[in-house]
This record gives C-alpha cells, sequence and structure tokens, in this order.
C-alpha cells in the first residue's frame, strides 16, 4: 500500500465523529449555528418587521391626535436598524395636522429589556385651518427617545420629535410621543432575563 494512502487513513481514523448531523443549507436559519445574517433570511421574515401606535402633542401649535407607523429592518431581522414610514393625524383649537414622514431609526440594544431609540428623516407636513387653503410643506426631523419591554416582543415607549422646515415657508415643530410597539415573529436565540 503506498505511503500517502496509508497517512490518509490514518488522518480519517484518527478524526472526531460528531453524532449531530451538519446543517445543510436548506436547514431553516434558526437551526444553523450562530448569529442569522442579512442574507440568510428572507426578505420578507416576520422578524423584521415592527408596527408602533402612539398618543401624540404637538406642542407648537398646540395639537394632539394619534400616530401609526411601519418599521422595516433591512440588514438583519435580530438587530436594531429599522427603515422607518409614519403618519399622523392630530387636531387642536386652531389647526388639523396631517405629516407622512419617511427615515431611518437605531434602537440600541434591542434586546435588552430598555432599548434607547435615535432616528431621523423628512416628513411631508400637511396644515388644515379652517376657512384657508390647506398648507404644505417639507421637513426634516429628528427624533430620541427609550422604549422599555413589557412583554416578550412588545415594548412601551416615549420620543421627542423635532422638526424644520427650512423652504417654503419655514418653521420649526416640536412633538411628544407615548406608545406601544410590537415586533412580529419569534425571539429566537435571546437570553431570558435581558
Amino acid at each position: 500500500m503506498p505511503i500517502d494512502a496509508l497517512l490518509l487513513a490514518g488522518v480519517l481514523a484518527s478524526a472526531p465523529v460528531s453524532s449531530e448531523p451538519a446543517p445543510s443549507e436548506s436547514a431553516p436559519v434558526h437551526a444553523r449555528r450562530g448569529p442569522a445574517r442579512w442574507y440568510e433570511t428572507s426578505l420578507a421574515d416576520p422578524r423584521r418587521f415592527s408596527l408602533a401606535g402612539h398618543f401624540e402633542a404637538q406642542l407648537i401649535g398646540l395639537a394632539f391626535g394619534l400616530h401609526g407607523e411601519f418599521l422595516y429592518r433591512p440588514f438583519r431581522a435580530d438587530r436594531g436598524a429599522n427603515l422607518r414610514v409614519g403618519v399622523s393625524l392630530a387636531g387642536g383649537p386652531e389647526f388639523f395636522y396631517l405629516p407622512l414622514a419617511l427615515g431611518w431609526r437605531q434602537h440600541f440594544v434591542p434586546h435588552h429589556r430598555v432599548t434607547l431609540e435615535l432616528g431621523a428623516g423628512y416628513e411631508q407636513q400637511s396644515f388644515f385651518v379652517p376657512g384657508l387653503d390647506p398648507v404644505t410643506r417639507s421637513a426634516f426631523y429628528g427624533e430620541g427617545g427609550v422604549a422599555i419591554r413589557v412583554i416578550e416582543q412588545g415594548f412601551i415607549g416615549t420620543q421627542v420629535i423635532m422638526s424644520w422646515a427650512p423652504f417654503e415657508r419655514p418653521g420649526p415643530g416640536l412633538g411628544l410621543r407615548l406608545g406601544f410597539r410590537w415586533n412580529f415573529g419569534p425571539r429566537r436565540g435571546v437570553k431570558p432575563g435581558r
């Protein structure tokens, strides 16, 4: 028997044998070892999506109403980088307010009980004043807040939102939100108590 065949047989005989089958490429992501990479989960994986609803108060102009938003995690389903689409409807003694927002929100330490939030983006603001034509303007906003996990996939949180319309009809905006966010899909691989 040639010497290289003997060496190969010795290497194969000394290799450890695992009783666990190696996960195949077709195995579900949660069955593989290690965290899920963005390219290993479907773009439609439920863990990538969140919905939120808030009570909102606009402090400049004094209007109160409801705010809803949709969040999507484009890179990794188990991380805190979110594309955000939001809409509000608020009313007060002087006007009705309808902003549509598109932006980015980062949830820091998203798997912990307390999560910090920072975001920024673009907002199309519409004001409806009785007896006058509607007023629409473009604005940029920044937001900061904190959320506390109250159930496995649900958070109660509060945010402060500041905006500035630099172009037509320039002016500031300042708002407060208090509400609930629901993350879809099960939390996999998260240690309890965090």
